[in-house]
């Protein structure tokens, strides 16, 4: 399928999604200026229907992909920050562990990833951790890339569905909680932040995009904990 058919679809759908949203508005309005119209409410009921129907099929796909290799990624990253916490120069960086993560980060998987640098004599040994051999960190880091952009497309869905307005409230509550906040701002943020300037090509604007999505998931868990309706699920090390 094309992109430009693609694009094609999604545009449909999006309209779709709006004019539904507006026929809700619409319909209740003339509902209530007509005393109760069997017709509107019929229409209201409908496009309910429909967005009840859309919250469904995405919350089962949205499901199936909260899966044991996502919990294997971000068991993963949280190991690969660990080890570089854990590393003798980290505490001794001027620009604190965060800043010492990313440049380990940015090294390691331009070493033995995206091959943007050459391996030298000694460098292995500055790539955590130390209990793998150098000839198994090419596994080892595709690994942490692999699980740096399952979790970050994972994210990605999870907002862009709440703000369509298609996350029901259980998953809401499951997916968008303290823990998330903290595991992104602490362990996928730098992670990705240091892949962002492997690639030359619009780091600073990767890095913007990347915190962006991480600002989001903090200032839409304080909405929800404000308005009373967070954490009704307990906070646990799922992340």
């Amino acid at each position: 399928m094309s992109d430009v058919n693609t694009q094609m679809k999604v545009r449909r759908i999006e309209r779709r999604q709006i004019l539904d949203r507006r026929l809700v508005i619409a319909a209740l309005a003339i509902a209530i200026v007509l005393g109760g119209s069997a017709v509107w409410l019929a229409r209201v009921q409908i496009a309910l229907s429909r967005k009840g129907e859309a919250q469904q099929a995405w919350g089962v796909a949205l499901l199936r992909a909260d899966d044991e290799q996502l919990w294997k990624a971000r068991k993963t990253l949280r190991a690969y920050v660990e080890q570089v916490k854990r590393q003798r120069d980290a505490l001794k960086d001027m620009t604190g562990v965060d800043g010492y993560l990313i440049r380990t980060s940015t090294k390691c998987l331009a070493l033995y990833v995206y091959a943007t640098t050459v391996l030298v004599p000694g460098a292995a040994d500055e790539c955590p951790p130390k209990t793998v051999k150098p000839e198994d960190k090419d596994k080892y880091y595709a690994d942490v890339d692999a699980s740096r952009r399952l979790v970050k497309s994972f994210q990605e869905n999870v907002m862009l569905l709440d703000q369509q307005e298609l996350l029901s409230e259980p998953l809401r509550r499951r997916f968008l909680r303290d823990s998330t906040v903290e595991f992104l701002t602490n362990v996928w943020l730098p992670v990705e932040r240091g892949l962002n300037h492997v690639v030359e090509k619009d780091a600073d604007a990767r890095d913007k995009g990347a915190q962006a999505l991480r600002d989001w998931y903090a200032e839409r868990v304080k909405k929800i904990r404000d308005e009373g309706r967070g954490d009704a699920v307990p906070e646990t090390s799922d992340y």
